[in-house]
Order: C-alpha cells, then sequence, then structure tokens
C-alpha cells in the first residue's frame, strides 16, 4: 500500500487543457502559396479518378452541391453522396473500396475527402471534414496517432 500512495504522490494528477498542435505559420491557405485552388483540386480528383463524399443524403445537401457546382462545375462530376455517415464509412472500411476498373461509372471509388453534415441550415451547419490519409504532410505529425479515430 505504501508503494501505491508513493507512485501516486510522483504522478502528475493535474488536468491540463487540450492544445492545438497547428501553431502560426505550419498551415497554408488552399489557393496561396503551394496549395492548389478549389477549381485545380477537383480537376485532380477528376483525373486521378476519385470522388469527395457527402453526406447524408438530403435535400440540402444535393442543394448545396448543386449551388457550388454553378460557380464550380466539377463537382458534380467528383461528388457521391451517402445515405448517411455510417454508410460511408461501412463502405471506406469494405473490401470493394477502391474497386474500380471503370472510367467515372465506378460504383466503388476512392474518396480522397468527405463533409459530414451534422445539422443543416439554414442559418447554421454543423458538420465534419475527414481526409484521407495520403493528403497527411510528411511527418506531420505522426498520422498513426492522430489522424486514425477507428483502428487501422
Amino acid at each position: 500500500m505504501l508503494l501505491l500512495i508513493a507512485i501516486r504522490m510522483r504522478v502528475d494528477t493535474q488536468i491540463h487543457p487540450s492544445q492545438l498542435y497547428i501553431r502560426k505559420g505550419m498551415s497554408v491557405e488552399v489557393g496561396k502559396g503551394i496549395s492548389p485552388n478549389f477549381e485545380q483540386v477537383l480537376e485532380l480528383l477528376l483525373n486521378k479518378e476519385e470522388f469527395l463524399a457527402f453526406a447524408p443524403d438530403t435535400e440540402e445537401t444535393r442543394s448545396m452541391i448543386n449551388i457550388i457546382s454553378v460557380k464550380f462545375p466539377l463537382l458534380k462530376n467528383v461528388s457521391r453522396v451517402y445515405k448517411d455517415e455510417q454508410e460511408l464509412e461501412t463502405y471506406i472500411g469494405s473490401d470493394l473500396y477502391g474497386t474500380c476498373n471503370q472510367i467515372m461509372n465506378c460504383s466503388n471509388p476512392k474518396i480522397k475527402g468527405a463533409v459530414e453534415f451534422h445539422d443543416q441550415g439554414p442559418q447554421f451547419f454543423d458538420y465534419s471534414i475527414c481526409l484521407n490519409h495520403t493528403w497527411a504532410f510528411s511527418g506531420f505529425p505522426d498520422v498513426k496517432s492522430i489522424m486514425d479515430t477507428n483502428g487501422p
């Protein structure tokens, strides 16, 4: 018991507030510096036959894609809408993920990123942006420790 008390007294029990890893000067605004603009990202996705996923499949989600497609027409060509977040994550974790042999008519595409809406408009949008691991910068920080939230 004395050993446990001694160990307990030597351990830091203070609760530390969470801190952002990204600090000033580490990130680059999309379209500035070395980062491509949104239109270039869409062209790259089209050329690599990769997609952006959106969930859930609601009238608001499809309306948002249609409105943004007025300025960025390629968005319609590289978008996939999934019934809900669970359907998207199930697909990404399945053996069928990315098993295409057709050009742009693929039912099992690679997903480069996803926007998952938790609450939608008209005044308030709550969403998550999820990116494929391959978009993590080399050495930014260890992708095994921060990028993976659901296992391998």
